[in-house]
């Protein structure tokens, strides 16, 4: 019994120290790793009730794959640290830059303080005034404002978290990006550093480089694509259009955007409502497909009706006149084009049939002998056919009317091939005239486009001056009223003071100050008297001298 009573006690201090080794959990679990450091010198140091490390000269610490150097730094524990004088933490390609830091080798999270704080990962750059980073799940945090900068990007927001591993960062809170292709304020923006793929959730506004609008409360940007997807509250705002929709695909560079669920389209300069549930949207020039209850609705008064339409589905064609009219003398030209060298195929074809044959020549005849020999082949065979019906006359002057008729011949064949030239020179001149005609159908599309354009910058400018006088003027009452009160207030101020100095006055005994207007009266009179006295004196002296000479 004893025995047995032994051998159980054995097995309880056994299972005891094993509960107590490990915890309880069935399994031992693994010491952490002590913070790993040097510094060029290292002496102790009293703290509170215990002591710690102090290292001064290129001091280094390693834990969880994170190397921090610093100045100096003290050590509290074998995992707890404050760095000081050019913090530097390095993890894989992230380096964090700052002032002072500590770090927790417990939770593994280094809190970096500085000026300004930076936090690079290659052609990324975050500045800050706070940064917490954890070196074991490479996540960072800032909270008192941020702004990142990538390549030609860049985003700012009142806090954020920044993922290391996939170089992910989260903007929270009054989030605007700028870069090349838009600009994008909201609430909240998840971006890639790598790909430049945003995700934006409630209330966002873009501005892109086509002077297009675009508001979604959730949706995504894909930059290869140069597509806008919104998933809910879509709205894009263009030159004279309005689009509404739940959700939209929008292809910037193409102007082409897909359409689901409770479409409208406003067309402000045609004055055109439309209504589907899925449509398609080009920009230019304006077209749109809606099916899935369409409906269609013109409030252009000046028709003196409205009009509405339903259909299964619909296709809208916006008709520009300006546009149709460019087209029309493009096919023009073209036409004329066509023609013209048509016209030159013909006069080839026409050159090359009167051309001579090979080994052909005529004696005493010009460069246009091919002709001449010709027309002279065909008399000569007309002769003969004559002769062969018997019609021909037996004439003296025979061999004299063959000359005449040669040389009437070759005077015609003259005359043809100068007919010929003048027609190719015509033909020269219509072709100068036709390039003419282009070039000043191109000057007037060109000056229509211009002030097309002067005119919408006009009107532009217009406006601006509008709300630029209506803010000036704003402004002017503010600093009038913001005046008046002040001049209320130092009237106020100087009675007061007049009021206290009275006071002090009566209290010590003093006599009124003397107002100054009065004094000025004083003056005045004093002047007057003076003046006076100076007239009778130079009176009398005048008397004086008329006695002396009149003595």
């Amino acid at each position: 019994m004893r025995r047995f009573l032994t051998i159980a006690f054995v097995l309880l201090a056994v299972g005891a120290t094993m509960f107590a080794r490990t915890g309880g959990r069935g399994a031992a679990q693994p010491e952490k790793k002590v913070v790993d450091l040097k510094a060029d010198v290292m002496y102790p140091i009293e703290f509170r009730d215990t002591s710690a490390v102090c290292l001064v000269g290129n001091v280094a610490f390693y834990h969880s794959g994170a190397v921090i150097t610093c100045d100096s730094a003290v050590r509290y524990s074998e995992k707890h640290m404050e760095c000081f004088g050019n913090v530097l933490i390095n993890k894989n390609d992230t380096y964090v830059y700052g002032d002072r830091a500590d770090y927790n080798g417990e939770t593994h999270v280094a809190n970096v303080y500085s000026d300004l704080v930076k936090v690079v990962d290659g052609d990324a750059t975050l500045y800050t005034y706070k940064f917490l980073f954890n070196t074991k799940t490479n996540v960072g945090e800032f909270a008192d404002g941020g702004v990142v900068t990538n390549r030609e990007n860049q985003l700012e927001s009142d806090r954020g978290y920044y993922y290391a591993n996939d170089r992910t960062v989260i903007c929270v809170d009054r989030v605007e990006i700028r870069s090349e292709e838009y600009d994008l304020t909201g609430d909240s923006v998840v971006y890639n550093l790598t790909t430049d793929h945003a995700y934006y959730f409630r209330h966002t506004n873009i501005w892109n480089t086509q002077g297009d609008y675009l508001y979604a409360d959730r949706g995504s940007y894909d930059k290869g694509g140069e597509l806008y997807t919104v998933t809910e509250n879509g709205y894009i705002l263009t030159e004279k259009q309005e689009v509404w929709s739940d959700s939209i695909d929008y292809y910037k560079l193409a102007g082409h955007a897909v359409l689901r669920g409770n479409i409208q389209i406003d067309d402000t300069e045609h004055k055109v409502l439309a209504f589907g549930d899925f449509g398609e949207y080009w920009k230019e020039p304006g077209n749109a497909f809606l099916t899935r209850r369409p409906a269609v609705v013109s409030y252009d008064t000046s028709q003196g009706d409205s009009l509405f339409m339903a259909a299964d589905s619909m296709f809208l064609y916006t008709i520009d006149p300006a546009r149709q009219r460019a087209d029309s003398l493009r096919a023009a030209a073209r036409a004329a084009d066509s023609l013209h060298a048509d016209s030159l195929r013909t006069d080839s074809l026409r050159v090359d049939s009167l051309a001579p044959a090979a080994g052909d020549s005529v004696q005493g005849v010009r460069p246009e002998a091919p002709i001449v020999a010709a027309r002279r082949g065909s008399l000569s065979e007309g002769r003969g056919d004559a002769k062969r019906n018997g019609t021909e006359r037996t004439d003296s002057l025979a061999p004299r009317r063959a000359d005449s008729l040669r040389r009437d011949s070759l005077a015609a064949d003259s005359l043809h091939v100068d007919s010929l030239l003048r027609d190719s020179l015509q033909q020269d001149t219509v072709v100068m005239t036709k390039e003419q005609r282009k070039q000043l159908l191109r000057e007037a599309a060109a000056r229509e486009k211009a002030e097309l354009k002067a005119k919408r910058d006009a009107e532009r400018q217009a406006k601006l001056d509008t709300i630029a006088a209506r803010r000036l003027a704003k402004t002017r009452a503010k600093l009038d009223a913001q005046r008046a009160k002040d001049s209320l207030r130092n009237a106020r101020l100087a009675a007061k003071r007049a009021e206290k100095a009275a006071r002090r006055r009566a209290k010590l005994g003093l006599p009124e100050p003397v107002d100054s207007t009065k004094l000025d009266s004083l003056d005045r009179h004093t002047e007057g008297a003076d003046s006076l006295a100076a007239d009778s004196l130079r009176r009398d002296s005048l008397a004086a001298d008329s006695l002396s000479l009149d003595s």
